[in-house]
This record gives structure tokens, sequence and C-alpha cells, in this order.
């Protein structure tokens, strides 16, 4: 995971050298990045870059790898408009005792959504990203979790081939502004 403080920044040819040190400085103290070559950008609203690094001499953890992949909205044709997230939950969750499962890339967001809406998270399990679920598993989540509500997100919820008793997590997205650059950006697309 990256470092906090590193902001994403909005264009690919930003994907520098100094932005990489920042961005691992904090997990990898001591870290230094000498040089960043884009081998694939795979556009979309949520861009893929694959990147090479290049570590200074003496600059690379020995669990930092070489190749990576920095996921981002790095596409201009959407950069002229505001979005934000709205949470809704398809069972209410305030001031109730939940078992969060999902198959997410960054659970912790997911884990503080739940707290905002007034969960009391009572343990959790996580999932690799895309995860599908299977029967057996979700039986032993229901058998071990029987003392909460089990709850998952939306996206993880279409996973899983029958849902009774799990409640979903719904992230719904707003647009604030530019709903026309959008509009145009996805008449060029499609």
């Amino acid at each position: 995971m990256l470092d906090k403080a590193a902001q994403l920044p909005r264009t690919v040819e930003h994907l520098t050298a100094a932005w990489m040190t920042a961005a691992l400085g904090e997990r990898f103290p001591g870290v230094e990045v000498s040089a960043v070559e884009t081998k694939e950008v795979i556009w979309g609203t949520a861009t893929k870059v694959r990147l090479h690094l290049s570590y200074a001499v003496g600059g690379r953890p020995a669990e930092l790898p070489e190749a990576v992949c920095v996921k981002g909205g790095f596409d201009e044709r959407i950069s002229g408009f505001a979005v934000e997230s709205a949470y809704d939950a398809n069972a209410e969750l305030r001031g109730k005792r939940v078992f969060l499962f999902a198959g997410i890339a960054r659970p912790d967001g997911f884990a503080r959504t739940v707290r905002a809406l007034g969960g009391e998270i009572a343990g959790a399990r996580w999932f690799r990203d895309h995860h599908l679920f299977t029967a057996r598993e979700l039986a032993q989540l229901h058998r071990l979790v029987s003392w909460a509500h089990p709850a998952t997100t939306e996206k993880d919820l279409v996973r899983i081939a029958d849902p009774a008793g799990v409640a979903a997590v719904r992230i719904d997205v707003r647009i604030l502004s530019g709903a026309d650059v959008l509009d145009r950006a996805l008449e060029a697309i499609l």
C-alpha cells in the first residue's frame, strides 16, 4: 500500500521516480527509485499503468519488485468532473454487530464505511480481490459468525450464489459537477 501522503498524480507522466520514492518511502524507509519506465497503459476510469522501476544502489528493500502496476483516474477526458461516493445499506447496520467479509483490494475503506453507517464490527475475513466465493466458504462463515450479521460489499454479493442472510453495503456515485464533460467522454468511447 502506498504512503497516504503521496497523493496520486493526475497524469501518467507524473508517475516519476521522485513520486514513487515518496509513495513507497513511509512503508519502506530508505527506498530510492532512480528511474521509472512506463511499459503499458490500459486506459479507463480506473486506468492501470504497468511500470518498471530501477532502484538506486542500496535503495531497494528485498521485498520490493521491479515491475509494479499503479491504478488511478489518469484519463484526461474524465478529469473535468467531480464525483462523490454515497453509501447505503440494503439492510440496516446501525447498532448491529457485523462480521465483514469481502474480496476487495482495499478492505480498510469498506470497514470505515460500515463504521460510518453505525455498524459494530465484531470481526472480518478478507479474501483476494475478485474472489469467487464457494458454497463451502459461505457455509463456514455462517457457522463461525452465528453471533453476528454477515456483511459484504454489493460487488461481492453478486458473486455469491445464495446470498440469503448476508447484508450488502451499496456504494453509489453522484456527479457533483462536470456532467457534460463526462457525457462527452463517454460518447467518445462508446
